[in-house]
């Protein structure tokens, strides 16, 4: 059968808009593969720089914490130890000034001692 001329150029018009249709889909398919592979590449970039300044915010946290701990744990422990001096002057002084003179201890006077040591520390 013999097609005529008009018809076969509407059948290859046809087939030529359907691969055109074909060629623009598989266009489309393929950049929106990229777009989609971009995106997920500056995703990673996003998470791995917040990841890096938040690490180096935390180790410069921690740096300044380590500082101030050992400043106060300095301060602390000056503190004991002029404590630690205090009461043993007042000890001292308790067993030097508290006692009559049979060698009895008055409690009376070792507390009145103890606080006003305490007091002088304050």
């Amino acid at each position: 059968m013999t097609d005529s001329p008009p018809l076969q150029a509407a059948l290859i018009a046809a087939i030529i808009a359907f691969g055109g249709i074909l060629v623009q889909l598989l266009i489309a398919y393929l950049g929106r593969r990229q777009t989609a592979q971009q995106l997920d590449l500056q995703q990673l970039v996003s998470h791995r720089t917040t990841a890096s300044f938040v690490a180096d915010k935390r180790q410069k946290w921690i740096d300044e914490l380590r500082t101030d701990m050992a400043f106060h744990l300095a301060l602390s422990q000056e503190i004991v130890w002029k404590w630690d001096a205090m009461r043993s002057r007042a000890a001292v002084r308790a067993d030097q000034e508290a006692k009559d003179g049979k060698g009895n201890i008055d409690q009376l006077k070792v507390d009145k001692i103890h606080q006003d040591a305490a007091d002088a520390f304050a």
